[in-house]
C-alpha cells in the first residue's frame, strides 16, 4: 500500500471517529457482520460473515482490516477500511465457538 493511500485511509478513519455519535452517519452505510468475534492477526480485527459488502458475497467468512473502534453499545465497529454494523456475536469458550 502506498504512503498516500494509507494516509488517506487513516484521515477518513479519523474523520469518521470524530463524527460518529456513536454510530456512522446515514450517508455512510455500514456493512453487516454476523457471527462475529474480536480476534487478532498482527493487529486487532474482526472475524465474521458479512452481509451487504460492496465486494464480497453475502455470508462470506472474512477477517477485517485493523480494528480501531467498537461503539459503547456494541452496535458498530470501525476498521481501517470501513464501518461494520455488528449483528450476532460469537465468542471463544474452551476452544469452541459459542453463541454469545
Amino acid at each position: 500500500m502506498s504512503r498516500l493511500k494509507l494516509a488517506g485511509d487513516l484521515r477518513r478513519l479519523a474523520d469518521d471517529l470524530e463524527d460518529a455519535a456513536p454510530a456512522p452517519a446515514e450517508s455512510s452505510p455500514a456493512v453487516m457482520i454476523n457471527s462475529w468475534m474480536r480476534t487478532t492477526r498482527e493487529v486487532p480485527c474482526l472475524v465474521g460473515r458479512v452481509l451487504g459488502h460492496p465486494k464480497l458475497e453475502d455470508h462470506s467468512l472474512i477477517h477485517t482490516s485493523e480494528l480501531f473502534h467498537i461503539d459503547e453499545c456494541g452496535e458498530f465497529a470501525r476498521t481501517r477500511s470501513r464501518w461494520y454494523r455488528l449483528g450476532t456475536h460469537r465468542s471463544m469458550k474452551s476452544g469452541a465457538l459459542v453463541k454469545a
